[in-house]
């Protein structure tokens, strides 16, 4: 069975539309000083979660328009990083993947690494 470009750039663009909502909602960060310190930690601790939230979404949105480019140039299936054919299982539940699920998880473990390594080094 082949993967239905179609139907995967029908779902890109739905992901891309929800993504791109969210983030304009979450735009409107304010900025608020308040005389109670545990309001002001509270207020502190959304903003932190806001802003983390909108950076997994730029890195989302930019992850989805090169899945977008990829249908395009015809390399939507092929892994970025071995040049091996994505498996469409994966590309159905994760249509904006880039990697193959091996060089994934070597990407992943790589990451497990060096954000250790950053932790002892601060220590």
């Amino acid at each position: 069975m082949s993967i239905d470009l179609h139907e995967i750039k029908l779902a890109l663009h739905a992901k891309r539309n929800e993504v791109a909502n969210r983030m304009r909602r979450l735009e409107d960060i304010t900025v608020e000083r308040v005389p109670d310190p545990i309001d002001e930690l509270e207020m502190l601790t959304e903003r932190e979660s806001t802003i983390t939230q909108l950076e997994h979404d730029s890195r989302l949105l930019r992850e989805i328009d090169a899945a977008l480019r990829r249908i395009e140039d015809g390399e939507f299936d092929r892994c970025t990083l071995c040049g091996k054919e994505i498996g469409q299982r994966r590309l159905n539940a994760v249509p904006w993947a880039t990697y193959c699920v091996a060089c994934q998880d070597e990407v992943d473990q790589s990451r497990e690494r060096e954000g250790s390594q950053l932790f002892t080094a601060n220590d």
